[in-house]
């Protein structure tokens, strides 16, 4: 085979392995655009879904405060007076207020009342009780001055 065929072929040969890779990088950096632009949309939807989630949580939460309201509004007992509501966390429904001694036990009534109570859900179905059982009821004699 002669010395000028050899070279001939040789170069082409590192000609189409030029090709080849150029093409390939050509290739390569397409997917990557491509990547690029899917991820960024894989983002937003993500982010998008997370903003979602907490908005119903705090859709939730904010109708279980004003149903709390409403439950005590309702089982309040007159002689009862209620200086403090507090809701927070979701979870945690606190009461303060003042009444005489002789009413200890239609507090333990109302705080019976509480429990019993169920939520309606929006079909007007009974879902689920108000408080939780187990949860803790303080009711502490305060000396007045």
């Amino acid at each position: 085979m002669p010395w000028a065929t050899r070279v001939w072929r040789t170069r082409c040969f590192w000609c189409f392995i030029s090709g080849a890779v150029t093409f390939r990088s050509y290739q390569a950096t397409k997917v990557q655009g491509q990547v690029a632009v899917i991820s960024n949309t894989y983002s937003n939807v993500v982010e998008l879904q997370a903003r979602y989630a907490v908005l119903q949580k705090r859709e939730q939460l904010k109708y279980a405060g004003l149903d709390c309201w409403r439950v005590v509004a309702e089982l309040l007992p007159s002689g009862i007076q209620l200086q403090r509501m507090s809701f927070s966390g979701g979870q945690q429904l606190s009461l303060s207020g003042t009444t005489s001694p002789d009413m200890v036990n239609t507090l333990f009534d109302f705080d019976t009342a509480m429990r019993k109570y169920k939520v309606k859900d929006a079909r007007g179905t009974s879902s689920s009780s108000l408080i939780r059982s187990g949860a803790r009821t303080s009711i502490r004699r305060c000396a007045t001055g």
